[in-house]
This record gives structure tokens, sequence and C-alpha cells, in this order.
């Protein structure tokens, strides 16, 4: 699979049905189950990591690193699809 900003590659074996069903399923999730996965890696980096509660920090810097307008603006957004 290839990508840049603008555009997703998809390898010619992956059935067009399985695209438009998995697109689907990312759209019908609200932003809110879309969150970015925080790494322990970075919870670790942060300063006080050691004072704070593990679950405490994973969820502050899950809702810190949200951006739900971004997101309901990206699912908003018309998907063409070339090539199929």
């Amino acid at each position: 699979m290839e990508h840049d900003n603008l555009s997703i590659g998809i390898d010619q074996d992956f059935a067009a049905e399985q695209l438009h069903s998995c697109i689907g399923g990312v759209r019908a999730r609200g932003p809110q189950d879309l969150r970015v996965q925080v790494s322990d890696e970075a919870i670790r980096e942060l300063k006080f990591s050691l004072c704070l509660p593990y679950g405490l920090t994973q969820h502050a810097l899950e809702l810190r690193l949200a951006d739900e307008r971004a997101i309901k603006t990206a699912l908003a957004e018309p998907v063409r699809y070339v090539g199929y």
C-alpha cells in the first residue's frame, strides 16, 4: 500500500467491495472512537510520568492529541475511487 497526503494506493488484489466496506466502517464510527493510540514510550517521556497513574496519563494524552473537529471534517470529505 502506498500513500501520500492526497491518495492511498491499494493493491490490485484488494476487492472493491472490501474497500467500500472498510471506508464505510470508519465513517460509521464517531470521532471519539478514532483517537490516536498513545504508546508506552510517549507516556514514559513525560516529565512527571512516574508520579502519575498510567491510565490517567494515557487518557490525558489521548484527549490532548484528539482533534474531533478535524476528524469530522475528514470523514465528511467525498471519497473518489480511481482505477476500479
